[in-house]
């Protein structure tokens, strides 16, 4: 047989058949298997976004009106009025002393101007309310101060005043013949007459001493006088069976005596 080229490459096709063939067939086990790596994805952590700080807005604040003080013992008094009338209150008066009396009250909280002082006076300082329209004395245990009172300006504390020029009560005349002395009164009843509904008494009432002029009067209201000597009146009483109480008085030279009364009513048989 001639083995050309092409007869070569037959028989190495049919022997590599042939091979497979007896391999598929053959009961003879297999090398394990080595097994293909299963990749296990690893999560990459994600960083949770930083968050941009917030930025805080800044808020300017509004001006807001002053508020009154309030009327407490902790105020302090700014360095322009340099006083405030703490809780008590105080009296603005004319001079150092409470002898004076206020001529205007400072509640508590009132800011004050000081603007004069005597040392011979430690206790009291002369001051002008904020507003201009007082001035006065105040004590100084009332006030809450800040700043020395040594260097205020020196200031008389005492108002001058002008005296009232008192005139003595005119000497009372006396009447002639008449000799003074204590004043004393005489008063009696002299007459009771019935009258329709009721009677009436007349009374004697005579003065004694003082300045010898009297002026009569019977519970206050004044029946006669002034006058010298001695004088007569009436009284009346609603009922038969009441008797007339009361007071007769004299007034002589400022003085006045009191003398109480009581009449009784007339009998049935008259006086």
């Amino acid at each position: 047989m001639n083995n050309t080229p092409t007869d070569k490459k037959k028989r190495t096709i049919i022997l590599a058949i042939l091979a497979v063939l007896l391999l598929g067939t053959c009961g003879c086990s297999r090398g394990a298997e080595t097994p293909i790596p299963t990749l296990t994805s690893t999560a990459v952590p994600t960083s949770a976004p930083t968050s941009a700080p917030t930025s805080t807005p800044i808020t300017t604040p509004s001006a807001t009106p002053a508020q009154p003080p309030t009327p407490t013992d902790t105020l302090t008094p700014t360095p322009a009025v340099a006083a405030v009338v703490l809780a008590s209150g105080t009296g603005l008066r004319p001079g150092a002393d409470t002898w004076w009396y206020p001529r205007q009250t400072l509640p508590a909280g009132t800011y004050l101007e000081l603007i004069g002082y005597d040392p011979n006076f430690p206790d009291w300082v002369y001051v002008r309310t904020v507003d201009g329209a007082s001035t006065g004395w105040v004590k100084i245990a009332d006030l809450k101060i800040n700043r020395e009172l040594s260097d205020l300006p020196r200031t008389t504390p005492i108002p001058t005043l002008t005296p009232t020029p008192h005139t003595p009560p005119p000497t009372p005349t006396l009447v002639a013949g008449c000799e003074g002395g204590p004043l004393w009164l005489d008063a009696w009843d002299v007459n009771k007459v019935r009258t329709s509904g009721g009677w009436t008494a007349t009374v004697f009432v005579e003065g004694h001493g003082g300045d010898c002029v009297y002026t009569y009067a019977w519970q206050g209201e004044i029946k006669g006088g002034p006058m010298s000597g001695s004088m007569t009146f009436e009284l009346s009483s609603a009922g038969y069976g009441t008797a007339i109480v009361g007071d007769v008085s004299v007034t002589s030279a400022g003085e006045t005596v009191t003398v109480e009364l009581f009449i009784k009513p007339p009998s049935d048989g008259g006086d």
